[in-house]
């Protein structure tokens, strides 16, 4: 009745609303430095994850929504899109000098018009329910259990590559995180 996006969708968009605001309320929630990094860190994970969650369903809404010729153009304009959406980030965090002292209000900000955004989009976007299969039980378990047996015979090739990704995306953290400090550090001078 949903449809086969909306669903997984409105789940990143309630995790990242949830990690969020966990991760930006770690300073508020610990007195001392250790248990705000010992909590704020793996929140920036989950918070990671489910950002994650909530992108990769609208490229397969793309793909779901338009005709063959239109593929590999909307998908152009969707990485464009995702350009614009970094600068406006960047841009909302310029309301203060030190965005790191209101990571809560910036969060709130961000999850806001991640809302708004959401809300259009399912207001827009017409897609087609999911059928089942004849005597297909269908429960909230459903999409992880058929991930899972879907790992069943997968060739040993998709294992080596899930690796090589996470690892991609160890390096990617790891590089944006201090080549933001460095360029700071190296451009700005502090």
């Amino acid at each position: 009745r949903f449809g086969r996006r909306r669903p997984i969708i409105l789940a990143g968009l309630i995790s990242t609303w949830v990690a969020g605001v966990l991760f930006s309320a770690a300073d508020h929630m610990f007195e001392d430095s250790t248990g705000k990094i010992a909590f704020a860190v793996p929140m920036y994970w989950i918070m990671d994850v489910t950002i994650n969650i909530l992108q990769t369903p609208y490229r397969a809404l793309v793909s779901d929504l338009a005709t063959k010729e239109q593929q590999i153009p909307m998908q152009v304009i969707f990485v464009f899109f995702m350009a614009i959406g970094n600068m406006i980030g960047y841009s909302i965090m310029k309301i203060w000098d030190v965005p790191a002292f209101h990571m809560l209000k910036l969060m709130l900000i961000i999850c806001t018009l991640n809302t708004l955004c959401i809300a259009v989009q399912f207001m827009v976007a017409k897609e087609e329910p999911l059928k089942r299969a004849e005597g297909e039980k269908a429960n909230c378990c459903s999409p992880v259990i058929s991930v899972f047996k879907s790992l069943r015979g997968m060739p040993r090739l998709l294992y080596h590559l899930a690796f090589v990704q996470c690892l991609v995306w160890i390096g990617n953290t790891a590089w944006t995180y201090y080549a933001s400090q460095w360029f700071a550090d190296s451009v700005y001078q502090g």
